[in-house]
């Protein structure tokens, strides 16, 4: 089985298996001016039918503040895996390419597993793209249960991208 704290997929749970969205301290591009989009929520699956939903996000003019996140592994469970957001209101797309590991101490409730995504941005379409530009860092930090596949940010963190 599989995770993405976005997903579910075998060989992430034997990793750590899960990857939500949170909020390590990755840098952003060189300028110091440029103001990050967050999501203070993420909860689900990630899958095509089941995507997860990023909430609470900032810059709401241009992402909508709320997103579909699907995550898909090209290399059957092994990094990099892609992340496609779809942005509320068609305020357009954002593609992320990521890696995930495990932390040794587990910060996640009994019976879930943390995981810690960080990536970069691959692409866009619409007006998010101009606030999430190709080639920005993404970091999240979450918690995924291996039975249920059920997915969410780690308490008190945030997606940055």
């Amino acid at each position: 089985m599989r995770y993405s704290l976005v997903v579910r997929l075998p060989t992430v749970i034997a990793l750590a298996t899960c990857a939500t969205l949170g909020s390590l301290a990755v840098s952003g591009p060189a300028s110091a001016t440029v103001a990050r989009v967050t999501c203070s929520k993420v909860v689900g699956a990630g899958t095509a039918r089941h995507p997860a939903i990023a909430s609470g996000c900032t810059d709401v003019a241009k992402t909508g503040g709320t997103g579909k996140i699907v995550a898909k592994f090209p290399n059957v469970g092994r990094p990099p895996g892609i992340w496609t957001i779809t942005w509320a209101g068609k305020h357009g797309t954002t593609r992320v390419s990521f890696r995930w590991k495990s932390p040794k101490k587990n910060a996640c409730p009994k019976g879930w597993l943390e995981a810690i995504d960080t990536g970069k941005i691959t692409g866009g379409t619409g007006p998010a793209h101009t606030v999430i530009p190709k080639g920005q860092t993404m970091s999240a930090r979450g918690c995924g249960n291996p039975r249920t596949g059920a997915s969410a940010l780690l308490k008190g963190t945030k997606l940055i991208l």
